[in-house]
């Protein structure tokens, strides 16, 4: 019995919703903090002479 609630627990989709928003929320950070530099050098490069 105790078994099948933890089950049923683990299956619900309110239980599966807050783990997704965090986990999109840690992608979407660690993705715009990866790019941030690479558009920087491309904008602020100076030209080699």
């Amino acid at each position: 019995m105790v078994l099948t609630m933890k089950v049923n627990e683990f299956l619900n989709p309110k239980a599966s919703l807050t783990p997704g928003i965090a986990g999109s929320l840690v992608m979407l950070i660690s993705n715009t903090l990866q790019l941030t530099p690479i558009l920087w050098v491309k904008k602020y490069r100076m030209p080699l002479v």
